[in-house]
């Protein structure tokens, strides 16, 4: 796996923590607090694999070899 798919299969990862957080808090099981923190750090996590995606070049594995 390139990667660029382990890039984006993290993302889609940490997209679904996101749901996962946002059900907990909305069934009382989080503080605001604790939602706010754990949100700000998948959110941050997400930028950063996002920009990493942006930055690396896509390489056709057929030219390499």
């Amino acid at each position: 796996m390139s990667s660029k798919a382990k890039s984006k299969k993290k993302g889609l990862e940490v997209k679904q923590e996101l749901v996962n957080v946002q059900d907990l808090f909305i069934n009382g099981k989080l503080s605001k607090e604790d939602y706010d923190q754990i949100t700000t750090r998948y959110k941050l996590d997400l930028a950063e694999l996002n920009t990493s995606l942006e930055e690396k070049p896509a390489v056709n594995d057929k030219e390499l070899k």
